[in-house]
């Protein structure tokens, strides 16, 4: 069976509900709790998720504990994704004390020790946009079998969040989209770690 991995904030839940709800996979539900987050659906600490036996990690890769021909890899803008991450894990702070250079740096050591592999990768601004195009591509990789003759994109968000963003549509440009919201000494981190542009995403 594959197994989804990323970085926290970086859509984990919506990659693997949009497989759970398309493809056969076998019943592994579990109970989960994310401390300071709520469950979309109903606000509650914790929930029984049915796709939880497609959950790889969120630690750096090892050769241990992931087999490269069963993953995937959700990447999102990291802009986006440690802003959410702030929003999620950075209770009493401000941006600032929250996006440091060595969060931005744990970020881009995750990403490398993944891409390097040649592991299977998702964007999640593509999965937010064309799931359907994102599922089939997966289904020819993988071999997957279908629930249902259509494939269906999830409808309304999933997963754990504190904020608006599984709510919108990210841009397919490698634009971000809380760029705008953040002060300019973060703004100069992400430039100083990650350069203007890093895996085609636009800092």
């Amino acid at each position: 069976m594959i197994k989804v991995y990323g970085f926290r904030r970086s859509g984990n839940h919506l990659l693997m509900a949009s497989l759970w709800q398309n493809f056969q996979f076998p019943e592994e539900g579990r109970l989960i709790y994310a401390d300071g987050l709520r469950w979309y659906a109903d606000g509650a600490t914790e929930a029984h998720v049915p796709w939880a036996g497609l959950f790889g990690g969120h630690i750096e890769y090892s050769a241990d504990e992931c087999s490269p021909e069963h993953a995937v890899y959700i990447v999102r803008h990291p802009v986006d994704c440690l802003y959410s991450h702030w929003r999620g894990f950075g209770a009493g702070k401000e941006i600032q004390e929250h996006i440091t250079r060595e969060l931005i740096r744990e970020w881009r050591r995750h990403v490398e020790s993944y891409s390097k592999q040649q592991i299977f990768l998702v964007r999640y601004e593509r999965l937010a946009t064309e799931p359907l195009a994102v599922l089939e591509e997966m289904e020819r990789r993988f071999g997957l079998q279908r629930r249902q003759a259509e494939l269906r994109p999830v409808e309304g968000p999933v997963g754990c969040s504190p904020g608006e963003g599984a709510r919108q549509k990210p841009p397919l440009d490698g634009r971000s989209l809380y760029g705008s919201r953040l002060p300019q000494v973060v703004r100069v981190r992400f430039l100083v770690v990650l350069g203007p542009m890093y895996m085609n995403y636009v800092l």
